[in-house]
């Protein structure tokens, strides 16, 4: 089992995802866009709650996750910023390492 940082976590999540998967790069988005704390929903990205579960989706094939039920409140609130993805990501790959040891 591989050991993911904040860091690499966070680039993923920008670069493949955000740019990449999502096409925000096709809409002039840059990486300098796209900091840690820069809204995902509503301002800032503003992408839409499609973009949001495939943005989710993208995170459990990429780091073998398996999901909640998806309601309104996950994903707005796991969806906020980078930081909110990045760190959900983080406390279920630590859960995943406990449950295997």
């Amino acid at each position: 089992m591989s050991v993911w940082t904040r860091e690499e976590i966070a680039r993923y999540i920008k670069n493949d995802l955000l740019l990449d998967q999502l096409r925000l790069a096709d809409t002039g988005v840059t990486i300098a866009n796209i900091q840690d704390d820069t809204p995902l929903l509503g301002s800032g990205l503003s992408i839409d709650s499609v973009d949001a579960l495939d943005l989710l989706v993208g995170v459990e094939k990429k780091f073998g996750l398996t999901l909640p039920d998806l309601n309104t409140t996950f994903i707005e609130t796991t969806c906020a910023d980078v930081r909110s993805l990045v760190a959900y990501v983080e406390t279920e790959l630590a859960k995943k390492t406990n449950a295997a040891a």
